[in-house]
Formats: C-alpha cells, sequence, structure tokens
C-alpha cells in the first residue's frame, strides 16, 4: 500500500510539472500593452477548462457529497455520549462545505463566463467591469485558502 502512495505521489508530481510547460510556451509580454498574457486561443480554453474542472467543479462536488455522506452517518449512528462531539463535527464539515461553495464556485463561474464571452466585442466600460469583478473573485478565492 505504502508503495502504491509512492507511485501515486510521483506521478502526481510528474503531471503537475508537465502540467506547467505550455505556461513558459504560450505566456509573453505584449509589444503594446506591456502586459504578460496568453498568445495561444487553443491554450487559453484549456486553461479555463482545466479551472473549472480541477479547481472549482471536482473539489466542490466531492466536497458537497462527502458532506451528506458524513452528515448522513452521524445521523445513523445515534449515542448520546457523543452527541456533542456529531454536532461538532457537522459543524466543521457545514462550514467547509459553505466556504468552498462561496469562496471558490462563483471564481469558476466567472472563468466559464470569460470562455463563453470570448468572441464577443467589448467596450472599454465593460472590460474594465469585467476585470474589476475577476479581481474581487480572485480575491475571494484566496479568502479560501487563507482560512482554510
Amino acid at each position: 500500500m505504502l508503495i502504491l502512495c509512492f507511485h501515486f505521489k510521483c506521478s502526481s508530481s510528474i503531471c503537475n510539472c508537465l502540467h506547467a510547460i505550455p505556461i513558459f510556451i504560450f505566456y509573453e509580454i505584449s509589444p503594446i500593452t506591456q502586459t504578460c498574457g496568453n498568445t495561444n486561443a487553443a491554450y487559453g480554453i484549456y486553461t479555463t477548462i482545466h479551472l473549472l474542472g480541477l479547481a472549482t467543479s471536482i473539489p466542490a462536488i466531492l466536497m458537497v457529497f462527502f458532506g451528506y455522506l458524513a452528515y448522513r452517518n452521524i445521523h445513523m449512528t445515534r449515542n448520546l455520549n457523543r452527541q456533542d462531539a456529531d454536532r461538532q463535527l457537522m459543524r466543521m464539515t457545514l462550514f467547509q462545505v459553505l466556504l468552498n461553495i462561496v469562496c471558490i464556485v462563483p471564481y469558476g463561474i466567472n472563468n466559464l463566463y470569460s470562455l463563453v464571452t470570448s468572441g464577443v466585442s467589448k467596450g472599454a466600460d465593460r472590460l474594465q467591469l469585467e476585470y474589476f469583478i475577476s479581481t474581487i473573485l480572485t480575491l475571494l478565492t484566496y479568502g479560501y485558502f487563507t482560512v482554510c
């Protein structure tokens, strides 16, 4: 079992390193705006889909699912001595699930909106509003990691 965990950790580390290689290839400093950004449209779509799947949707769904299973398990095992511990465990699980949904899911929704409207011509006001909302949601996402 320990060897299986070691192999999983090594393969996970290799996949993470391989995942970061396209960042070095497709990100460049624009000569017009003097900002660093993605230069490949296909990589931009991949990044958004990756962010939606691995960073927002899958953790939120798994957390809600296992939170529900923990809730159901606690209610199925009734022991009067452990009622306070069960109540505390339920509060912790519920807080973790709600924090994940409030902090991380809106960031994923914003990225989905960016992907859907990437081909739409936008004015300066709309771009500034989208940038402002993206900044606020990014800060909210960092708030999740500071609390947990």
